[in-house]
This record gives C-alpha cells, structure tokens and sequence, in this order.
C-alpha cells in the first residue's frame, strides 16, 4: 500500500469534510477557521464554501491525526503545527492559546506548475531590474539567500533554475524542487525538536 493509500485510509478520514477540495486542482489553498467556517482559494478568488466540521472537537481530531502523521504534537504549550501532506501540500494549524477565537487550520496545495522568473514578471510579482540583478548575481556566484514567510520554494527555483549544477537547500517542511539538478536537500529541526522526536535538533540530509 502506497503512503497516499495509507494517508487516505488513516488521516483523510477525519479530514472528509474538506476531502472534495484536497482532490480538486482548480483549489490553491483551503482554510478553515473554526470548524464552521471553511474558505477555498481558487485562481486567487477566495470562495466562502458551505463545508463545515461536525464540531470543534471532529476538527482538533484532524489536526492532532495530521500531527501524529507527521511524527509532531500539537498542544497548549506547543499550539502551532507545520507540516507536510504526502502529496506536498503544506499544512499549518493553530489552537489555543494562541488561536483565540477558535481552531485555524491552512492547507496550501501542493502545485505541480513551475512557474519562470519570466512568469513573475508577468504577474507584476518582479520587476525586470530585479530579474536582471539577480542574473548578475548568479553569473558572477554570488551566495544567495533566500528566506522569509511565503513564496520562498518559488522564488529559490527560479535562481536555482541559473546557478551552479549543485544547490544546497535547507527548510523545515522540505518544499523546493530543482528539476534536471543535483541538490543536497536538508530539513532543519527546530531547537525543540526534542520536545516532538525524541531526538535533539540536527540536520537530515537526503
């Protein structure tokens, strides 16, 4: 049985309310806020749906059993979880405390869509000054390094695309893919990584 059939089985059953958006590719991004309210993103439209969880409990249950997948705890004193679906999604969930007003529970669709630095352009994401710094920057190898909350994976595969034959990549949910090129990919574990594996923080290397 493949890991998808066994998520399938295992998690996805307590993730059914949302399950019709997780097998639908036109949806980007689903999220919940609170077990009554659930969004899609679709083509950048966001779509309040009529999808629900029974209660808050049914919800907590999802997010603890995704947690549990992934090998992490989810609690009071460690209320945020990041992690990965077996299809590359990526997941965030948070619960009180820290979520006041309710369960919060992200799920970004995992994309199989490259887009180019070109694309970015096109978007007004970038401008063609910045494309053409950053060309610079990898014809006379420079080191680069790109971090922050969202769009990183996208924007490293569109350097990556005009660097060097190896790339070192190193995040906490593995999410950069660099086709046709020879990576050293790491997932870095937080200093409380003990608190989750059993095992102090250390690199993983693939």
């Amino acid at each position: 049985m493949s890991r998808q059939a066994i998520f399938e089985s295992s998690v996805g059953y307590f993730l059914e309310p949302i399950g019709p958006f997780l097998a639908d590719e036109s949806v980007s991004e689903i999220m919940v806020n609170g077990y009554g309210c659930v969004y899609v993103e679709r083509r950048g439209k966001l779509i309040r749906t009529d999808a629900s969880f029974p209660s808050e409990d049914a919800l907590l249950t999802a997010i603890h059993n995704v947690a549990q997948w992934v090998g992490r705890e989810i609690t009071e004193d460690h209320p945020v979880l990041d992690a990965r679906l077996p299809d590359g999604s990526r997941v965030h969930a948070v619960i009180p405390p820290s979520a006041r007003t309710g369960i919060y529970l992200t799920i970004r669709r995992f994309t199989k869509q490259i887009l180019t630095i070109d694309n970015l352009i096109d978007f007004g994401s970038l401008s063609p000054a910045a494309k053409e710094f950053i060309e610079i920057c990898v014809r006379l190898r420079k080191n680069i390094i790109i971090s922050g909350g969202t769009g990183r994976p996208a924007a490293a595969r569109k350097v990556g695309a005009r660097s060097s034959p190896l790339i070192n990549s190193a995040e906490e949910d593995p999410g950069c893919t660099f086709p046709g090129q020879r990576t050293s990919s790491g997932t870095w574990m937080p200093s409380n990584a003990m608190a989750w594996s059993g095992h102090p923080a250390r690199w993983m290397w693939a």
